[in-house]
């Protein structure tokens, strides 16, 4: 949403005001008592429009400027780095953050030269436009990450924790599920839940809760996704048809350009709705089978700012799970994916998945794939509701980001995890006053901004 300048709006509505009592001869008790009414809507406006951040000094084509939330606007040349790289990105202020996407040439005369605003970037998603080939890696670091030569907000070392104390340290719990939404899991679950609140869930910020959701667009009903993006969660990509190349070949590249990008080109096409499609800024891979390198270059290469498909059994060998962290640096443990990336990744973060543990004492890598009593089948409502809580104590003992991922369907096959969920959820949002239910994509910027539960509290952060 974009608020037009207050200021604009203030003025002018006083100026129609004088002007109307003029020729209406509105009495000056009357025109007083009008004039009032506007100037309590002029601070609910602006108290509106103070929740969320502006970005200063956002470098844009007309030169350094602060953007508004929402507001968009062509990227400055400065950007430009590389041959097929159209060098006009479009830029968007997302509360406080600036986003940027790549524009890539068409082979001829690119008509769409010098208009790369957000609501008109269909070139971004035309596959004509990129690279044929992966080109060269990054130069990777050769001294190990540590917080002299890896700083935030665009370096982050595997296995760092923010630099505040834990008792200051907000607890965050991101919930998503993968795959297509159709019209009964959206009435039964996601409705419910992230669109009308029916259970009376909030953050401690008075906010409710919200999903993020990685989305492929084999089945399901395309036009549910708008509905709960406009309902403020976060709508990730999980590719077109739920499935990547190998990732291993060169001529690799383009179908996977083609299985990552072709979601959002579809999305852009049916759905008509940029800013949504612009907002996809992170990637989990079909079955968290990483399609090697490969991956990783596309989705820089597309503008993606994370990936969430590498999984770590921290929690389960030392009871210690880990962080987001960035590609700039080789990771040498923490991912147990059957491939991890090797190459540097300047700047691009990995969310990891930390495995749960259940109640067999084996880990899963999404929490749907553990045993839950004797079997997921026949597990009770109490036994769902005890996984759940015993999976969230080590999280909250180091205020890691708890991982509840699933799929879309955990509720249609295992109905008790439904009200074990519900009665979970009530259990932490009115036991725990510092504990936030964020999307990914919240749990991002503030990974790139770090502030405490009571600065959360103050900036009435993530609504």
């Amino acid at each position: 949403m974009y608020y037009p300048d207050k200021f604009g709006f203030h003025f002018c509505a006083m100026s129609i005001i004088t002007y109307c009592g003029q020729y209406l001869f509105i009495g000056n008790i009357v025109q007083s008592y009008i004039k009032l009414i506007v100037v309590l809507l002029m601070l609910v406006s602006t108290e509106v429009a103070s929740n969320y951040d502006d970005c200063l000094r956002s470098s844009t084509s007309k030169g350094s400027q602060k953007l508004h939330h929402g507001q968009e606007e062509c990227g400055s040349q400065t950007f430009k780095d590389s041959a097929t790289d159209e060098g006009i990105p479009c830029v968007a202020c997302v509360n406080g953050h600036l986003l940027s996407r790549k524009c890539y040439k068409f082979e001829g005369s690119n008509q769409h030269q010098g208009n790369s605003r957000l609501s008109n970037t269909s070139i971004c998603y035309s596959l004509d436009g990129y690279p044929n080939t992966r080109g060269e890696p990054e130069p990777l670091p050769t001294e190990d990450c540590n917080t002299y030569n890896c700083k935030l907000p665009d370096c982050f070392c595997h296995g760092g924790s923010p630099n505040i104390s834990r008792s200051a340290l907000p607890m965050f719990v991101a919930i998503t599920f993968d795959d297509s939404i159709n019209h009964d899991r959206y009435n039964s679950q996601f409705r419910p839940f992230f669109v009308d609140n029916d259970y009376n869930l909030y953050n401690p910020n008075g906010c409710g809760l919200k999903t993020t959701l990685f989305v492929s667009l084999d089945a399901g009903d395309i036009s549910l996704v708008k509905t709960l993006w406009d309902a403020g969660n976060e709508i990730a990509g999980h590719t077109l048809a739920h499935s990547l190349p190998v990732g291993s070949s060169e001529d690799d590249y383009i179908p996977t350009i083609e299985a990552i990008d072709g979601m959002r080109k579809k999305l852009l096409e049916e759905i008509g709705d940029s800013q949504l499609v612009n907002s996809i800024i992170g990637f989990r891979a079909p079955y968290l089978r990483v399609a090697e390198e490969t991956q990783y270059k596309v989705l820089k290469d597309l503008g993606f700012l994370y990936d969430s498909s590498l999984v770590s059994t921290s929690l389960y060998r030392t009871k210690k799970p880990i962080w987001p962290y960035t590609l700039n640096y080789r990771n040498t443990e923490g991912c147990d994916n059957w491939f991890c990336p090797e190459d540097s990744y300047s700047g691009f973060w990995e969310i990891p998945l930390n495995a749960w543990i259940g109640d067999d004492g084996f880990y899963c890598w999404m929490l749907d794939g553990c045993t839950v009593g004797q079997s997921k089948e026949v597990a009770t409502v109490k036994q769902w509701f005890d996984y759940f809580q015993r999976n969230f104590e080590p999280f909250y003992e180091t205020k890691t980001p708890m991982s509840f991922y699933t799929h879309a369907n955990m509720f249609d096959f295992y109905p008790n995890a439904f009200p074990a969920f519900v009665q979970w959820l009530k259990h932490v949002t009115r036991s725990y006053k510092d504990v936030w239910f964020v999307t990914l994509q919240q749990l991002l910027f503030w990974m790139k901004s770090p502030m405490s539960h009571e600065q959360m509290l103050a900036k009435n952060w993530g609504c």
